[in-house]
């Protein structure tokens, strides 16, 4: 019997609803200037998801490799998308790749939602929702120590 933590469903609607939130609030601002920026912008961003799936954190997963789980797609299209299992530390191409999707999710939506500061309000709380959900429940029964994310709280 697998001694892996499997995400609930409870688990899974949490991380897709903060996950997706400020994505899709970022582009609906951009796509109020330009549909072509925000759809550029969602295929930045999913596109970038499945990098990350395929030579990231999820070839290392625990989760998926030995529990069948997932938080974010079935695991089985995980295993088909991700390159083999690996083991060992990100390599600086497989943390470039990881640090360009979140940044570039959170940080490229911000100058077109300027102009509209409901939009712009809207998203901040999104991503701070994004970062509290992960790190304060979701990260916490996470069992990849390989991601950055899931960093030991420090001793004090």
């Amino acid at each position: 019997m697998c001694q892996v933590y499997r995400f609930t469903l409870k688990d899974k609607i949490v991380g897709q609803l903060a996950l997706n939130a400020g994505v899709l609030i970022g582009a609906y601002g951009m796509w109020l200037s330009s549909p072509w920026l925000a759809l550029g912008y969602l295929v930045y961003v999913y596109g970038g998801l499945v990098l990350v799936t395929r030579y990231t954190v999820c070839p290392r997963c625990p989760h998926v490799l030995e529990a069948d789980s997932c938080l974010f797609m079935s695991a089985g299209f995980v295993r088909k998308v991700m390159s083999d299992s690996r083991s060992g530390p990100l390599r600086p191409g497989e943390k470039l790749i990881l640090y360009m999707v979140f940044g570039g999710m959170a940080l490229i939506p911000i100058y077109w939602l300027l102009p509209h500061l409901w939009l712009l309000g809207a998203y901040v709380l999104a991503q701070a929702a994004m970062s509290l959900v992960f790190r304060r429940y979701l990260c916490r029964v996470c069992e990849n120590e390989i991601c950055p994310l899931n960093k030991p709280e420090p001793a004090g």
